[in-house]
């Protein structure tokens, strides 16, 4: 790799990787600010895993990467969001837009 690829924290601000999802809602480049994204966020609670288990369930990652489902970053030489949990992939709606875009299939693959 070169390394014009990695930003060093001295880079532009907007060049830098940022929180794109906390707690399983938008925080860049817009901010959801509705009800459930801030309860989600003040209780630490992870919406993907309480949606599939049918019950509240708390983000159980480690201390320093709780609450992070996805960084928004330049490293491919456009801005992209990145999945960096798992859990983040057991979302519906994430999977039936994969496979939208994986088989360039139009309209709901999803029942």
């Amino acid at each position: 790799m070169t390394a014009e690829l990695f930003y060093p924290l001295t880079s532009a601000p907007s060049r830098r990787p940022h929180l794109a999802e906390w707690h399983g809602h938008r925080v860049f480049p817009i901010v959801a600010a509705h009800r459930a994204a801030l309860q989600d966020q003040r209780q630490g609670r992870c919406p993907f895993l309480s949606d599939v288990l049918g019950s509240q369930q708390a983000c159980v990652k480690l201390e320093n990467s709780r609450g992070v489902c996805s960084i928004s970053a330049e490293s491919n030489g456009h801005r992209q969001d990145w999945l960096v949990c798992p859990y983040r992939a057991l979302d519906d709606r994430l999977v039936e837009t994969m496979t939208r875009r994986l088989f360039s299939v139009l309209g709901s693959v999803m029942n």
